[in-house]
């Protein structure tokens, strides 16, 4: 019954929570809220699909030196191209 109606009260209240803060907001600072979302959601959402679809356990999860130079690897790569 409780994940029945956990996504259901999640949208609502996503909902009711950006029409709050829409309404709160001043005009002046709803570019910076927008240009920090558009940086936010993308690493939410990497972050909601890694956790959804990883079968690990979370203790399990241990950074190890490869992943170290895996990141620097691709962080290059990203700004070279």
């Amino acid at each position: 019954m409780k994940s029945a109606l956990s996504l259901p009260l999640a949208m609502l209240l996503g909902i009711l929570s950006y029409f709050v803060a829409d309404g709160i907001l001043p005009v002046v600072a709803k570019p910076y809220v927008l240009q920090f979302v558009a940086w936010l959601q993308p690493i939410l959402i990497g972050v909601m699909l890694f956790v959804a679809f990883c079968k690990m356990e979370f203790s399990a999860m241990r950074f190890c030196a490869w992943h170290f130079w895996a990141m620097l690897i691709q962080m290059a790569s990203a700004v070279a191209f």
